[in-house]
């Protein structure tokens, strides 16, 4: 059938559909048809409205075009012709016309209140419905429009799903499993079967997707990702495991990193994939039980299109299980080099470095496409191959070493302290440590230093949401305190809840101190040590005195001043709470 058959065919279908709809449904088509709002948005609505109809009512497809209108009005045309494909496939998920009503209020209230943001919603409203459910999505939503206050590229940017936040969000409320759902038992299962304590960390939102959707490793440690959607508990859990058995076998067998130097990306996928088949095969040889584990994912058969990436994964399935025969030329050619190599030195890892520069030169000149930038290594539960290699130049995806979050300040603080005890022998570090220095004075001028983030409950969205509250660490100036203490001699319940507190905190107040060779009082927890090393026939600790001594202190305020949207609000009868404590601060 010709294209302007098929053309025609189905525009008769959709004229007998539209003379079966209600009037309301058929009303709404006329006014978009009218409106000026052009043909594709007219189109877009005579093809998936009966669509919404079908899923879930003729009700449901009238307010479709309502919204439809809506848009247009408020957001532009494109923005209007997305709506009605994003419907089709919403009403899939929602079922019922009240859900699809709220869907489309949500809309609505984003064209609204931010319209720049209307297709960035749409982008992910599939996702968000398929994972979080419609409760979900009306969460995202307002935790999204709640942002344009402080910034309105910001909300775009959360709506569109491309703020850490966003994804974090996105992820944590997924029924998906979660890293953090087994943290520790992930921990144990890892030095369980390999007898190795690295530090393992759930991937930063941060990090590239290719990162985050892939296990990785570096010299300081592991890292999994928060979670992988797509596959439900069951099968995440075994892809965790799966994951760290198989880094756990590149630390214990890939004895040193690949040089990139001049080989193409393809040339480093294929490698890559031989130096997992091998460090896997080696594996094996002490743990065979890891077979089932590993095999269950690897499901390209030989009915797959012959593109690149699937005959990677064919040939990744073919090294791994005996069982499976693939004949494509290409994937045999694989099997039989590496075969031949691993049978003759195992512990070699050069030889994949040789077998697959001609393999990929091989998929090269078979023209078969193969795109660096979206490639992912497959099956999902191998790593991203990022640890096994050394660039001379950044990649696309660099390298990121994986530490343990420690306290922001704790471990700032520490990094300058061994600053400052390292003792410059040559030129260019005493340069790194003037510029150090200078960066550091800067950062004093401006007196902020960035701390950690904390959770914190919006009562918009009625969530705690996480990484939400920053608090920030200011060392006040030394200036003249005049204005403060005006401000204190204007605002006396300020005056006496300082007071109080000063009173109270002890200050010069005597102190304790144990274990010391002479004193003033026996210090018993110091007696009882000793006496049970005279009955363990050890030489009893001689510091078993304490006295009291006073040493004078000195005494830190801490201000920690709220600048939430909260503290604009008036406090009481007086002016808001924020002006008070900004006034006791010298300028």
């Amino acid at each position: 059938m010709t294209e302007a058959a098929t053309a025609k065919t189905n525009t008769v279908e959709t004229r007998e559909y539209e003379r079966q709809m209600s009037a309301v449904w058929t009303k709404a088509l006329s006014q978009i048809a009218q409106a000026g709002y052009g043909e594709t948005v007219t189109q877009a609505y005579r093809t998936c409205g009966p669509m919404v109809a079908e899923a879930v009512s003729e009700e449901a497809a009238a307010d479709l075009g309502r919204l439809v209108s809506w848009i247009a009005i408020r957001s532009g045309r494109r923005a209007a012709a997305r709506v009605p494909h994003t419907a089709a496939r919403a009403a899939e998920h929602l079922k019922t016309f009240p859900a699809f009503s709220e869907w489309c209020a949500l809309l609505e209230r984003t064209g609204r209140d931010l319209p720049e943001a209307v297709e960035a919603l749409l982008e992910t409203s599939d996702r968000s419905l398929a994972e979080i459910g419609l409760s979900g999505f009306r969460t995202f939503v307002g935790m999204g429009l709640a942002l344009r206050l402080t910034s309105r590229e910001k909300a775009r940017l959360f709506l569109a799903g491309e703020d850490p936040e966003a994804r974090h969000f996105l992820d944590r409320q997924s029924s998906v499993l979660r890293f953090d759902d087994e943290e520790l038992r992930l921990k144990t299962f890892h030095a369980a079967l390999w007898g190795q304590l690295p530090p393992i960390v759930e991937t930063p939102a941060t990090a590239p997707e290719q990162m985050r959707r892939r296990a990785g490793f570096g010299r300081d440690g592991i890292r999994l990702p928060s979670g992988f959607p797509g596959f439900d508990r069951a099968d995440s859990l075994k892809l965790y495991h799966a994951a760290l058995a198989h880094v756990g076998a590149h630390i214990a067998f890939t004895r040193q990193v690949f040089e990139r130097k001049s080989l193409k990306p393809l040339q480093v996928a294929v490698i890559s994939l031989l130096e997992d088949a091998r460090v896997e095969r080696l594996a094996l040889q002490k743990m065979p039980g890891l077979r089932s584990l590993w095999s269950s994912f690897h499901t390209m058969d030989a009915n797959s299109a012959d593109l690149a990436i699937t005959l990677m994964a064919r040939l990744s399935r073919t090294l791994i299980d005996p069982e499976y025969s693939d004949t494509n030329g290409w994937v045999e050619k694989g099997k039989r080099l590496f075969e031949e190599a691993f049978a003759a030195t195992p512990n070699d890892q050069t030889f994949c470095r040789r077998i697959g520069g001609l393999l990929a030169n091989d998929l090269g000149q078979m023209r078969l496409q193969f795109d660096a930038r979206t490639y992912m290594v497959q099956p999902a539960y191998r790593d991203d191959n990022l640890g096994i290699w050394t660039f001379d130049e950044e990649p696309d995806l660099i390298e990121m070493d994986v530490a343990v979050e420690t306290e922001g300040v704790r471990l700032e603080q520490q990094e300058r302290d061994e600053a400052d005890r390292q003792e410059p022998e040559e030129e260019e570090k005493r340069e790194e440590e003037a510029a150090a220095a200078e960066k550091l004075r800067l950062r004093d001028e401006d007196a902020v230093t960035r701390l950690i983030t904390y959770p914190e409950y919006d009562h918009v969205s009625r969530r705690m949401r996480p990484d939400w509250c920053t608090v920030h660490v200011t060392e006040a100036p030394r200036k003249a305190a005049t204005d403060l203490l005006r401000s204190l001699t204007q605002e006396t319940r300020i005056q006496s809840s300082l007071t109080s507190l000063i009173s109270g905190a002890n200050v010069n107040a005597f102190q304790r101190e144990r274990r010391l060779e002479t004193g003033d009082f026996l210090d018993l927890d110091a007696c009882i040590d000793a006496q049970a090393s005279r009955r363990n026939r050890e030489i009893p600790d001689p510091r078993i005195f304490g006295r009291k001594s006073c040493k004078g202190r000195d005494l830190d305020i801490l201000l920690l001043i709220d600048q939430s949207h909260s503290t604009g609000e008036p406090a009481g009868e007086g002016a808001p709470a924020f002006s008070i404590l900004n006034a006791c601060l010298p300028r």
